[in-house]
């Protein structure tokens, strides 16, 4: 187990004991719309069941936008250890597994054309990732251990970035391929 799994796992057993269950199935705040997001919830469960590609591409290309109804508050993510409230990572696991519905369908329900379209748009809305390393002298150090959790859940940005500090630290990962990294982080 990587040390972020080790901390994902021990977070998500945290909720238990510090009575943060309330916290995340309690749907209500003033920190995001959760009206906006039940509706968007339902609304790409019922495009999934009736089976009909086009609705629910219209649903998703409609709410393709990182904070939609403010779910990205930084807010929403200080109470728990792991994640935050349920309806906005079940809503957000609805989207994902939307997006992959459309992936799978055949040619016959949905044309090659209009996935590459559909994908396309997708990705310009969405926009890329990208990891702006800070500067604090010795505290670059951390971006080692950053970078090395990164890219071993696969989830290393193409586009990197930083200042100070966290510019040399960019400037040494840049200049290696990507099976690299992992030596510049030991």
């Amino acid at each position: 187990m990587t040390k972020f799994q080790v901390f994902n796992f021990t977070s998500k057993n945290c909720i238990t004991f510090l009575d943060i269950k309330f916290y995340k199935e309690n749907i209500f705040s003033r920190l995001y719309d959760y009206n906006y997001i039940q509706k968007l919830r339902d609304d790409l469960l019922s495009a999934k069941s009736n089976q009909n590609p086009y609705v629910l591409i219209q649903i998703l290309r409609s709410h393709s936008f990182r904070n939609i109804a403010g779910i990205l508050n930084p807010e929403l993510y200080n109470r728990c250890y792991f994640g935050t409230k349920k309806l906005i990572i079940e809503t957000q696991n609805i989207i994902i597994s939307s997006y992959k519905h459309i992936k799978e369908l055949t040619n016959e329900e949905l044309s090659l054309q209009e996935k590459v379209e559909f994908f396309s748009e997708s990705r310009h809305a969405f926009g890329r990732t990208a990891l702006c390393l800070s500067g604090g002298a010795i505290m670059g150090l951390y971006h080692f251990g950053v970078i090395k959790t990164l890219y071993e859940e696969n989830l290393f940005p193409r586009v990197v970035t930083g200042s100070s500090a966290g510019s040399l630290v960019a400037s040494l990962l840049c200049s290696r391929n990507y099976e690299e990294i992992p030596k510049v982080c030991y």
